[in-house]
């Protein structure tokens, strides 16, 4: 009798935690299949996001609400949002709903630089933050996060500024307007940040960054505190009065007020990033209403796979899993001939046979983040898979449409000068 009872309660204390194991809802990195967060992306084979809008709580990036982006411009999207490379949003429904009210808004993006250039991944949120300048007029801020890279990589601060330094040059060189366009270094602007960072830091508790970003007691406390510096520029706020007068001078679809709400007057925030970005907005739009701010507005993109892979994203730290914008005509080409991971079968062949597998070849999906002809990518993955063309074909293909972006993209870089950075970054 006693060990029936001591049975049962083995079995109910096993019930409990398993039901309240099933009710807390898991970090992404607790996933088999996927791990991701701000400072570490992998999935295997290939990363479910499906699953990351599920457990991040976003909505997904319709066709129905991309088509609407399109009639409220009159503008092609990018061509990665129109070929399913957005992932999901948060709000992006009501941005929109404001801003044909006549409401206006502002973008902010940003970037941590651990290397002296950027790679082809970094320019998708960049070229997003670009076309909501040109579509809507919008003022853009993108902040370096020099200090982040100090904290989690092995750099000095000199290093960490230094190579934001030099990335700020390859944001400049994509064309953003500098009359509508301020870029600042945390560590240059930290008198700006703090007084609303440390409102925000006042109301999120050591619990909430533990479970949204993974931090732990084995990190350090600058890395507990640097979440308020990103999360802050997501509130028009944090900006001097000079800075927010441009951020409300977009010129809106009606000369109509921002509507007065539960949020102020202060106009919303839209943040285009990578959807591993998520869990610091998500502490942001927790700590809004103690700003009196509207919540930020978040769209996602898709990361670009590594050229090893689509289960993990490029990354600058190995310098064969992605293509610099720095690389020279002949190291594309290496990189793409002999790195990047191929779709397309053993031997010509079967090639022909069998066809190529086009979602895990990384020279088609790259043509399809790139390529500027919607046409011309469906035509030649429709060929592809039916093995109409071989492997070979295909990343020659991608090696000519990546050598002109590097090389559009280096002769503008090579233009940019200290002048410009500094004047990208004056707050005035």
């Amino acid at each position: 009798m006693e060990w029936r009872r001591s049975s049962a309660l083995v079995l109910f204390a096993l019930v409990f935690v398993a039901h309240l194991r099933i009710r807390r809802a898991p970090l992404l990195s607790e996933s088999i299949s996927s791990e991701v967060s701000p400072w570490k992306v992998s999935g295997g084979s290939t990363i479910d996001y499906d699953r990351i809008i599920s457990q991040f709580g976003c909505k997904e990036l319709s066709p129905p609400l991309l088509k609407r982006m399109e009639e409220v411009t009159k503008l092609k999207l990018p061509p990665f949002l129109r070929r399913g490379f957005g992932v999901s949003h948060r709000d992006l429904d009501k941005l929109l709903d404001q801003y044909e009210k006549g409401s206006n808004f502002y973008v902010y993006t940003g970037r941590g630089a651990s290397s002296q250039s950027m790679h082809l991944g970094h320019l998708l949120p960049f070229l997003l933050t670009k076309w909501f300048q040109e579509a809507f007029n919008a003022f853009v801020v993108i902040q370096l996060t020099d200090d982040e890279k100090y904290l989690w990589k092995d750099l000095s601060l000199p290093q960490a500024q230094s190579l934001a330094w030099e990335n700020i040059k390859d944001i400049i060189a994509l064309g953003f307007d500098p009359e509508r366009t301020v870029i600042f270094r945390n560590t240059d602007q930290i008198a700006t940040l703090y007084p609303n960072a440390l409102r925000i830091q006042k109301h999120i508790t050591l619990n909430q960054v533990s479970a949204t970003l993974g931090l732990n007691g084995s990190d350090s406390i600058g890395k507990f505190a640097f979440p308020a510096l990103q999360i802050a520029p997501a509130f028009a706020s944090t900006f001097p009065a000079s800075i927010q007068k441009k951020i409300s001078s977009m010129e809106s679809s009606k000369e109509l007020p921002f509507p007065l709400s539960k949020a102020g007057s202060l106009p919303l925030c839209l943040v285009p990033c990578a959807v591993d970005q998520d869990p610091f907005f998500r502490l942001a739009r927790d700590v809004a209403h103690v700003l009196d701010a509207p919540k930020p507005v978040l769209l996602h993109t898709r990361f670009l796979p590594s050229l090893r892979g689509i289960g993990t994203k490029a990354s600058s730290s190995e310098n064969n899993s992605c293509i610099l914008l720095s690389d020279s005509p002949a190291t594309l080409k290496t990189k793409m001939n002999k790195y990047a991971f191929s779709g397309g079968q053993a031997t010509a062949k079967l090639q022909r046979e069998l066809g190529a597998e086009t979602s895990v070849d990384i020279a088609y999906q790259y043509l399809r983040y790139f390529h500027p002809n919607d046409t011309k990518v469906k035509i030649l993955g429709e060929q592809y898979k039916n093995g109409e063309i071989l492997s070979g074909q295909i990343k020659q293909e991608a090696i000519r449409v990546l050598s002109d972006i590097l090389s559009d993209f280096q002769s503008k870089r090579a233009r940019v000068s200290d002048q410009d950075v500094i004047k990208f970054m004056r707050f005035e």
